[in-house]
Order: structure tokens, then sequence, then C-alpha cells
């Protein structure tokens, strides 16, 4: 009969561990998740890039109408060379860097991360900004390197200010403006960004409702 007790009374005490254990367990907190449209975010770099190359061509072009000198254009290097065989060849690379509440990020995907990191109700300011990188290298009639000189500029686009919503309110969605050229501030391109907040499952285990 002791045997029996103590059995039982095992078994009530291993119980009341478990049902103490999963009703104390905090339940996991609610989850925010960032997306931003990868296809618009593409155009928008592909945009940027091809506008580097043209207003690069184009001031080549301009040069050259006064010089006489030839203009090509191979990729993103765009090539003047002179009557005396003398050369400039000009390089134009570009990037973006995105801001979220004042803190700087090299790629929209670490930005998206750091938005779904925020928590719900929170205020959050996104600010892409368009890095332009222009390298000059001049050449002699002989094909060397005279001099190279490094140019950067920087367009910054409207800020996107909005919340995080709460759990299982209606998903936010807003556009981030990304600048296509670091010279014409028309040219932008927008980037759908949807942010929603869920509130993860709780416990199978759980106490008595």
């Amino acid at each position: 009969m002791k045997k029996l007790f103590s059995t039982l009374g095992m078994m009530a005490l291993v119980s009341l561990c478990l049902f103490s254990s999963c009703k104390d367990e905090d339940y996991p907190a609610a989850t925010t998740t960032a997306t931003a449209n990868a296809t618009q975010v593409a155009a928008a770099a592909t945009d940027a890039a091809n506008n580097a190359v043209a207003e690069a061509l184009a001031a080549a072009n301009a040069a050259a109408a006064t010089t006489g000198a030839t203009v090509t254009q191979t990729g993103n290097e765009v090539t003047t060379t002179n009557a005396d065989g003398t050369k400039v060849v000009t390089t134009t690379t570009t990037s973006y860097t995105y801001e979220v509440n004042g803190q700087s990020y090299d790629s929209m995907d670490a930005a998206m991360a750091a938005l779904s990191k925020l928590p719900a109700g929170s205020t959050a300011t996104v600010v892409a900004t368009l890095i332009q990188t222009t390298k000059t290298v001049t050449y002699d009639a002989n094909g060397n390197k005279k001099d190279e000189k490094t140019d950067t500029k920087t367009a910054k686009g409207k800020e996107t200010k909005f919340e995080i919503p709460e759990a299982g309110e209606a998903a936010e969605k807003v556009v981030v403006e990304l600048p296509t050229s670091v010279n014409d501030t028309t040219k932008t391109k927008t980037v759908d960004v949807t942010v929603k907040t869920t509130e993860k499952g709780q416990h199978s285990g759980g106490g008595i409702n």
C-alpha cells in the first residue's frame, strides 16, 4: 500500500511540474516580416547603371564635339581617343545603401532584416541613397597610364516613414524611392515594401483554459 501511495505521489508531482513548466513558459513573441519587391530593386539598379553610363557618354560626346576626338562605349566604360593618340577612359559604377532609423545597410535584404527586428507599433524610417563612383584614367599615345582620378557622388531618395503593424492588423504596404541618377533628381524608381506582424502559435501543452 505504501508503495502504491508513493507511486501515485510521484506521478502527481511529475504532472504538476510539467503543468507548471508549460504554463509558466513564455509563449513566443509576435514575428515581424518585411519584404521588398526584388524585381523592382533589380530594375532600379539596372536603370541607375544605365543612366550613369549614358551621362558619361553624353559628357564625352559634348567635349569631343569641340576637339574632334572619337568616343566609344563598351559596357560601363566610355573611351575618348584624341587625334594625337592619347586616351581618356571613364568607368562608372553604381550601388545603393539603405538607412533604417538612421542605421546604414549595404543591401535591401539587410534593410528588410533590420525592419523585421523592430517591435510592433514602433515607427520606422527608410531612406535609399544612390552611390556613383566615376574613375577617369588618362593614357599617353603609347598606351601608358598618365593619371587616374576617382570621383564619388551620391543622391538620396525621399524618406518613407510608417509604423510597424501590431499582430493581427493588416499588413503595412509602403513605397521606398530609389534615385537612379546622381545628376537628375527627377529620375527615380519605386520599390514596394510589405511589412506584416503575426502572432506565433502558443505552446500545445499549456494550462487549462
